[in-house]
């Protein structure tokens, strides 16, 4: 029952912070919250993952900010840069299982690839969205429970 509460107050806490756009609003704080993807892409172009494995994103502030997850089959890590706005990942680490499941392997691709094209990151309405260079957005999350 405590647990109940204790992420049931986390998650309204996330909700809360990342109900906003970031557009005259304070800088995103990233550190030590959690995503689950809901979306490559939004609006017309968007589509949601395919698969029994949610693909999720960490941030954690140990030695600087570090980026882990699960892609759809693989674990992934990386080094993060984030100053509010702009985010960059570093090098990223991937185990390299093959996964049998039709389309997992493409999507974990199409995936990483999006991370690594991300310059920029907001808050909107109980969501992250992470975009590319020219303001696309690439991926869509909502908040998850820590793992």
């Amino acid at each position: 029952m405590r647990w109940t509460v204790i992420l049931a107050l986390g998650m309204l806490g996330a909700l809360t912070l990342y109900g906003c756009s970031t557009s005259g609003a304070q800088p995103l704080d990233l550190a030590n919250t959690s995503w689950r993807l809901t979306s490559f892409g939004d609006g017309g172009t968007a589509r949601a993952p395919v698969g029994t494995v949610p693909i999720t994103m960490n941030i954690t502030r140990d030695a600087g900010l570090q980026l882990a997850g699960t892609s759809g089959c693989n674990q992934y890590n990386a080094p993060l840069t984030f100053d509010g706005t702009s985010f960059e990942i570093g090098v990223a680490m991937s185990t390299m299982m093959a996964c049998a499941e039709p389309g997992i392997m493409e999507q974990e691709a199409a995936y990483l690839a999006a991370l690594t094209a991300t310059r920029s990151a907001h808050g909107a309405i109980g969501e992250l969205h992470l975009l590319d260079a020219s303001g696309t957005t690439l991926l869509v999350f909502a908040p998850a429970a820590r793992p």
